[in-house]
């Protein structure tokens, strides 16, 4: 599972936010750094949404320079399992 994350220059940082999970947001000194942070912002997220029993919302196309961060395999694998319960 992926989803589309856009990056923004602000006072000297990137910050990057989701259109689709309007609680994520992640910083980084760089687009390759904030993108990295982008991966752990984005399974705490996914984990909000499960430990608050609310569905984890479909990713949606990208748009624009999005860019994709994509949920590791391992914290997916757990994510779903948590889900069926």
């Amino acid at each position: 599972m992926r989803y589309a994350i856009k990056l923004a220059l602000a006072d000297g940082a990137y910050i990057a936010t989701c259109r689709d999970l309007p609680a994520f947001n992640s910083v980084g000194n760089s687009p390759e750094e904030a993108l990295r942070e982008s991966v752990d912002a984005l399974v705490l997220s996914l984990w909000g949404y499960i430990d608050e029993g609310r569905p984890i919302p479909e990713p949606s196309a990208k748009q624009g320079d999005e860019r994709w961060v994509s949920v590791p395999s391992g914290d997916m694998a757990e994510i779903g399992l948590r889900q069926a319960k």
